[in-house]
């Protein structure tokens, strides 16, 4: 590789930055792009966009689909499914081709109903485990740059009582989590949508992990504006408080740096021979 000028000393290295901390930024950043070109480019290739949608599309939703799915444009293939071109127009919070165009408004409404039978579903839940206070709930039917499929489920993140542990390496753990799996299975919301358990937390351990920044936090929390806990107060604060805390959080320097961390190893891994 040629050596070119250091955009942050002037002088030369070998790709063209300093090993200072802002070049060292300003390289990862150089990273990004590429690796966003290159998505751009494939999937305007493989018909899955149109250049313009592509212009148009937000990078920061090409930073979040690099990082879920950078891993399986590697290896896709020229034709690409149907079913598979719109699971990724939604990944990338695109209509599905024919459909009308659902307004951020439409979203919102959408939403509360949806934290309405949410809280329903959070009582009954809490007669068959009574140590649950509370859920986050996050995913694409909580992002109203998204538009889930019908049979999409609800992604939730369920909160315990200060202490609770569930290690399902130990027959308890196991047996409880057998439990909380069997109850959501086989019980769907009130208008039928699935739900899904994605992680655990006693809500002592949740705020500390938030706190420290924990990368963990990022596999429900990436959009913070995609996030709502519902539920009884958590130490000492209600509802409200709550969710302002968790998204001042999310979205505070500490998580945001591991963002741009997680959105560098997978431009990285793309870019990779």
């Amino acid at each position: 590789m040629s050596e070119q000028a250091c955009k942050v000393c002037g002088k030369t290295h070998e790709n063209g930055f300093c090993t200072t901390q802002e070049g060292k930024e300003l390289a990862g950043l150089e990273v990004i792009k590429q690796a966003q070109t290159h998505v751009g480019r494939l999937l305007v290739d493989r018909g899955v966009l149109s250049q313009e949608e592509l212009d148009a599309l937000p990078s920061d939703r090409l930073d979040e689909f690099l990082v879920r799915s950078g891993h399986e444009l590697k290896t896709l293939p020229e034709q690409i499914s149907g079913e598979a071109v719109k699971k990724t127009r939604r990944m990338l919070g695109l209509r599905e081709p024919g459909t009308t165009e659902v307004s951020v408004e439409q979203r919102q409404e959408q939403i509360e109903l949806l934290v309405q039978e949410m809280r329903r579903y959070l009582e009954k839940l809490r007669v068959h485990q009574s140590d649950v206070v509370g859920m986050i709930l996050c995913g694409s039917r909580m992002d109203t740059r998204k538009v889930p499929s019908a049979t999409s489920d609800v992604d939730v993140v369920l909160v315990f009582k200060p202490g609770f542990v569930l290690d399902p390496s130990t027959p308890e753990g196991e047996k409880l989590l057998f439990h909380l799996r069997g109850f959501s299975d086989n019980t769907p919301t009130e208008s039928g949508l699935p739900v899904e358990l994605d992680e655990f937390f006693a809500e002592d351990s949740l705020i500390d992990k938030l706190v420290a920044a924990d990368p963990s936090m990022l596999i429900w929390g990436w959009n913070a504006k995609a996030t709502r806990y519902i539920g009884e107060g958590l130490q000492g604060k209600d509802e409200g408080a709550v969710n302002e805390r968790i998204h001042e959080l999310l979205v505070g320097e500490a998580l945001e740096a591991k963002r741009k961390e997680k959105v560098r190893t997978a431009a990285e891994k793309f870019l990779a021979p």
